[in-house]
């Protein structure tokens, strides 16, 4: 009788797919979908089972969702957590974090005081400014070498090349942690390509100038106020092509290199009209009477292929209401994977609405809360393949972060919303860690009131989360962490 009850099970999941299934005496095969098919499935009936062949587990609807299957907690007992601190004593803050190929993690770090890292101890005596750390850990979060900066004003966000190099706003040191000066990048914040291209932005003055054959520039008097182009250099620091417009502010703000060497990039500008193609693409004119943000595509040979715009317009302002457009990763269908904060109603993806509703929003205090969501983008072209909505923004200037590692993705400085049991927007201040599977299906989240500064993904399915924390306490799983300083950093390693 129990056999019977099964087959029709598997009459039902078979009438959405055509899959084969097998019975016999000793084992029951069911339907193996992806987790797209299972979550495609039109009516599901309670009880349902599936296994899903991207996630690797067996998959059970409960009659208003699908189960994840995945046998973790919502704790971190469970996930082989490893932590660092230098010292109780120390007052820091990580300032960024990135991670190499070989797993190896680099922070830039501010401080004040004394500090200790592994064997080296800085000591910062001014009574005002913070002192600038640079410090490489192991894949195993041991101290192979710290550097410290001293006053310097021009740090910025890390990069890492193919090569183990690490630059601090633009600014080289060497695997071994050496300074090589003769080298540094031309931009704060380059972006390595596979073949050792790398790309950057920086201001373009008001006029035209050549540098190895390549003439760029605006005419004297046309220049924009804030002008900023797209440079791209071989690994010999040779000047490949420079892509830029000469009409309205506008500002470049991130770039981002494929497997093909292509170059992305994410910006916005003011009050007026720009074409980053030079005429060759009359799609490529973007307008506005405020601020646009948008989000392009390059060849790695110079070729313009694409620009797209984002919107979100709120009456009598000049500020579109977006928060950020972040480049975050190629997804395993090769799709480009953005994440947008926004503060308002009526979300516009290259003038088409995308979002009517923004669950989030807070009309008292638009600036301090609002919504993220992640966008698919057909990297051919630009289309829009899908949108997910579901995180809220802790603040204005706090854009959470996203890292895929294995087939899950990770969040921080991200709430889920609306919330349950919670108020929407949050109440600040609270933080959180969050995983989802492939499916977009929260697998564990856990709040702390530590202040989360990056996410990288490391080697051996580990994920490192950098943040601080002050005076007391941080309490992750069983392992407590204390300081006595307004500032302490520290390292979150989670094995998957």
């Amino acid at each position: 009788m129990k056999l019977k009850y099964v087959f029709i099970f598997l009459l039902g999941v078979l009438k959405i797919v055509a899959q084969s299934s097998t019975i016999s005496s000793s084992n029951l095969q069911i339907p193996s979908l992806s987790s797209l098919q299972i979550n495609a499935i039109v009516s599901p009936q309670k009880g349902m089972m599936v296994f899903d062949n991207e996630l690797k587990t067996l998959r059970t609807f409960d009659g208003t969702k699908w189960g994840s299957g995945n046998a973790q907690d919502s704790n971190f007992e469970s996930q082989n957590m490893a932590l660092f601190r230098g010292n109780i004593n120390n007052h820091d803050n990580v300032f960024d974090m990135k991670t190499d190929a070989n797993g190896n993690v680099y922070v830039l770090t501010t401080y004040r005081g004394t500090v200790t890292y592994g064997s080296q101890t800085f000591t910062n005596t001014h009574p005002l400014l913070y002192f600038v750390a640079l410090v490489k850990f192991n894949a195993d979060g041991q101290i192979l070498w710290a550097n410290d900066l001293g006053n310097n004003t021009s740090y910025g966000p890390l990069s890492v090349d193919n090569f183990g190099n690490v630059y601090v706003g633009g600014h080289k040191f060497l695997a071994n942690g050496n300074r090589d000066i003769a080298n540094d990048s031309p931009f704060s914040m380059p972006t390595f390509a596979p073949n050792g291209n790398f790309y950057g932005y920086k201001r373009i003055e008001g006029y035209s100038q050549t540098i190895n054959n390549i003439t760029f520039g605006c005419p004297n008097g046309t220049n924009p106020p804030n002008n900023n182009g797209i440079f791209a250099y071989d690994s010999n620091k040779n000047l490949l092509w420079v892509k830029h417009a000469c009409a309205g502010d506008i500002y470049i703000d991130g770039t981002f290199a494929d497997a093909a060497n292509n170059c992305y990039f994410t910006g916005y500008f003011y009050n007026g009209s720009f074409d980053f193609s030079n005429g060759t693409a009359p799609t490529a004119v973007l307008t506005t009477v405020n601020r646009k943000h948008f989000v392009g595509k390059i060849a790695a040979n110079g070729t313009f292929q694409w620009i797209k715009s984002f919107q979100n317009i709120r009456a009598n302002s000049i500020d579109d209401a977006i928060t950020h457009v972040s480049l975050h990763r190629i997804d395993a269908e090769g799709n480009l994977i953005l994440l947008v904060g926004f503060n308002a109603n009526d979300l516009y993806y290259n003038e088409n609405i995308i979002v009517g509703t923004n669950t989030c929003v807070s009309p008292q205090n638009y600036i301090a809360f609002g919504n993220g969501i992640e966008l698919k983008i057909n990297p051919s072209n630009g289309s829009l393949v899908a949108s997910q909505q579901g995180f809220a923004n802790s603040g204005y200037y706090s854009e959470q972060q996203t890292m895929l590692t294995n087939d899950n993705v990770y969040n921080i400085k991200a709430l889920p919303c609306p919330l349950i049991n919670e108020v929407c927007p949050p109440i600040l201040p609270q933080a959180i860690i969050l995983k989802r599977n492939k499916a977009n299906e929260v697998i564990w989240t856990t709040k702390t009131k530590a202040t989360l500064n990056a996410i990288a993904a490391g080697t051996q399915k580990s994920v490192w989360i950098a943040g601080s924390f002050t005076t007391g306490n941080l309490t992750f799983g069983s392992t407590t962490l204390t300081t006595s300083q307004p500032s302490s950093m520290f390292l979150l390693r989670i094995k998957e």
